[in-house]
């Protein structure tokens, strides 16, 4: 394995542990923390977000076990739904 692909992995391990911590219901600390964490997540699979802008908490979406949050990026809007350990679940809304 190549240098290149150990610190994709890096930053996706680093963009779930975070999502761990979003999904468990968790208030990250600032807005802005938890702008670049549910930025991060939503490029580590595969969505383009350019400027991410806002991120706030979807409550009719969340539940108990399921923290969900929309992201306003530049180019596209998305909801995040974080489940503990599985990827996030991610929709394009707009």
């Amino acid at each position: 394995m190549g240098r290149h692909q150990i610190a994709a992995l890096w930053v996706v391990a680093a963009a779930l542990s975070a999502a761990g911590a979003l999904a468990q219901d968790r208030a990250p600390a600032d807005e802005e923390s938890a702008l670049d964490i549910i930025a991060t997540t939503v490029r580590s699979q595969g969505h383009p977000c350019e400027r991410p802008k806002r991120a706030s908490r979807d409550e009719a979406a969340s539940s108990p076990d399921r923290a969900a949050w929309v992201l306003e990026c530049a180019n596209a809007r998305y909801r995040v739904r974080y489940d503990n350990d599985v990827p996030a679940e991610i929709t394009q809304l707009d």
